[in-house]
Parts: C-alpha cells; sequence; structure tokens
C-alpha cells in the first residue's frame, strides 16, 4: 500500500503564495503528481488534491494532474487522481510502449 505524505494542507501555503510572491491572475496552471514516483513513492493527501482544486477553481486556475508514471492502473484504479475524487482540467499520460500493449 502506498503512503501518503505529511502534508496536507496546501490552502495555506498557496494562499500565502498569492500574498507574497504572485497573484493568482498571474497563473495559468499548477502542475501535480497524485503520485510522486522518483525517490521513493510519495503519494498526495486526499485533502491536500481536494484543496487545490478548491483553489484552481475559485481562482480560474488550470489543474493539470501528470500521471505519466502512476495512470494506467499502476495504482489499482486506471489513474491515480480517481483515489482522491478529484477531477482535474487536464492530465498528463504516457505514451504506451509496444511491450505494454498487446494487439490481438
Amino acid at each position: 500500500m502506498l503512503k501518503h505524505s505529511r502534508s496536507d494542507a496546501p490552502a495555506s501555503s498557496k494562499t500565502q503564495l498569492f500574498k507574497t510572491t504572485l497573484a493568482p491572475e498571474e497563473v495559468a496552471a499548477i502542475f501535480v503528481e497524485p503520485v510522486q514516483g522518483e525517490g521513493g513513492y510519495v503519494v498526495a493527501p486526499t485533502v491536500f488534491m481536494q484543496e487545490l482544486r478548491r483553489i484552481c477553481d475559485r481562482h480560474g486556475i488550470l489543474l493539470v494532474v501528470d500521471e505519466v508514471q502512476s495512470g494506467i492502473g499502476r495504482t489499482g484504479k486506471w489513474w491515480a487522481i480517481e483515489h482522491t475524487g478529484v477531477h482535474p482540467t487536464l492530465f498528463a499520460q504516457p505514451k504506451a510502449s509496444p511491450r505494454e500493449c498487446r494487439w490481438a
């Protein structure tokens, strides 16, 4: 079973970022991996992903989910983001290799 990371609340860090560094109107998209696979597996907590979705909706920002390493059934669901109930605006998926796809 994959373990969740410890940071469950992006709200304070994101709103702080918008107050001190960059106005939300200047942000086109937020890219996130639901499961980071480099250097171990770090799963974004559901509450983190849900709050990111709320922040994006509030400010008109696209939520782009990178499913290159975690998609296509690798987490038990077709897409890793499905575990959170969050619907991204866009997502990046891996290109299937001939080894992974068998044609009849």
